[in-house]
């Protein structure tokens, strides 16, 4: 592999571990701050108890109480929804393993000799192209689409979805969907379909520059458009929210638009600031009571 591909996967990794740490931060920070503040309000209480042993510091005890009960709920509500949504990831791939056949290693591009990720067919008749898996990535290309694109498109597909396995785009998703599923009040909606949209035209993007020229991947998403039209239930005709997506991808490939390999850290910050400064307001206001 040359240099200058080995640098782009590099920065691809990069970003990933931008998105992982600040989604992990917004999903684990307020629960630690509320552990935070049970802590300080329990050594309080024993400092309390050391200074005054006739006196029971009952205010201190109800608010250790609701620390904890907090941060109960809090890690409760998230590891049922990290259950939920790995259950549900499991049973979409057991459906569609049985739908999978071998791809044929005659039409794999060469550099995929040294990627280390598995290519499979779906044998079925939509033109789809994904991945999926967090510990062993795979790549499904669909028969249809295989049948449809030439040579230089169907390694322009390739690139784009080996761009999602190097940016751990599947793994990120699912920390999305837990947090989304978790705390469904907060305003992440806007944030989740900024990163699915980021993260197709960052794809493009990568197979772009892998290939040297658009004009491949264009091609592919040309045809690729028209196949999906003549399918009997189009998606095209009824999800704005997909439609977007494709269309934010044209634009960028007409326009040679880019977006930030990194999340937005404005948005993320106002998307956090109600659950951060409720947990910050009760880890200060206990430590305040120890200060005191």
């Amino acid at each position: 592999m040359q240099e200058p591909k080995k640098n782009l996967i590099s920065k691809v990794s990069q970003s990933a571990y931008t998105w992982a740490t600040a989604l992990l931060g917004l999903a684990l920070l307020p629960g630690l701050l509320l552990i935070l503040a049970a802590v300080i309000t329990y050594r309080h209480m024993a400092w309390s108890m050391m200074q005054k042993p006739d006196t029971s510091p009952s205010g201190l005890t109800v608010l250790f109480v609701v620390f904890i009960l907090l941060s109960l709920a809090y890690f409760l509500r998230l590891g049922y929804a990290t259950y939920a949504i790995v259950k549900n990831s499991r049973q979409t791939i057991e459906r569609i393993a049985p739908q999978l056949a071998p791809f044929p290693l005659s039409d794999l591009p060469a550099f995929f000799a040294n990627q280390k990720i598995a290519v499979r067919m779906g044998l079925w008749e939509s033109p789809d192209a994904f991945t999926y898996g967090v510990v062993h990535p795979t790549i499904v290309i669909s028969r249809r689409l295989h049948q449809i694109l030439d040579a230089p498109s169907l390694t322009a597909i390739l690139a784009h979805e080996v761009h999602h396995v190097r940016s751990h785009d599947y793994a990120l998703q699912q920390i999305f969907l837990v947090i989304l599923r978790a705390f469904p009040w907060l305003p992440l909606e806007s944030v989740y379909r900024f990163y699915l949209t980021a993260r197709e035209i960052r794809a493009d993007q990568f197979a772009i520059v892998w290939q040297h020229t658009a004009d491949h991947l264009m091609q592919a998403m040309v045809t690729t458009i028209h196949a999906l039209r003549e399918q009997p239930h189009s998606q095209f005709s009824g999800e704005t929210a997909w439609n977007s997506v494709w269309q934010a991808r044209i634009n960028a490939l007409i326009n040679s638009e880019t977006v930030p390999l990194s999340p937005e850290a404005r948005t993320l910050f106002s998307a956090a600031l109600i659950p951060f400064a409720t947990s910050a307001v009760l880890a200060i206001t206990s430590l305040s009571l120890f200060c005191h």
